[in-house]
């Protein structure tokens, strides 16, 4: 066996093992909230604030839809 040959087996070998080494990553959804303004800022701004202190934050991992 030439070296051009053992270059070309471990190619093949490699293409072989090519869908096994490669795993596609989860889709990551964000999730997404609809909040209704009624016109109380004081209840919306509490909210937003709750939602940070739980750890979200709009923008980053979290969508508010205001509507």
């Amino acid at each position: 066996m030439t070296i051009r040959h053992t270059h070309l087996l471990i190619a093949a070998i490699g293409l072989a093992l090519l869908p096994l080494m490669v795993r596609a990553q989860p889709v990551k959804t964000v999730p997404r909230i609809g909040y209704p303004r009624v016109g109380a800022d004081e209840i919306s701004q509490s909210f937003v604030e709750r939602l940070r202190e739980l750890g979200y934050a709009e923008g980053q991992n979290l969508i508010i839809e205001w509507r």
